[in-house]
């Protein structure tokens, strides 16, 4: 997955929030590392993508909810 992790943050630094709600929508940790170890979320905050920060927020968030209840579950 550290191919995902670079073009999530490929996407993230170039302000791409289409482009990241597409591999949201496919399911993809949101939160995966680029080949150097930085999140999305860091890249579009050092890139000054604001929109893209809010988004990203909102989906870990979400994603961290949906895996919560995933364990109260199984």
């Amino acid at each position: 997955m550290e191919d995902a992790g670079t073009e999530l943050c490929s996407l993230a630094a170039s302000g791409d929030l289409e482009g990241l709600e597409i591999w949201q929508l496919a399911g993809v940790d949101m939160t995966i590392c680029s080949y150097d170890g930085q999140i999305p979320i860091e890249v579009a905050r050092a890139s000054g993508c604001e929109e893209v920060v809010e988004f990203l927020k909102q989906a870990t968030l979400y994603q961290a909810q949906v895996t919560g209840c995933l364990q109260v579950i199984g």
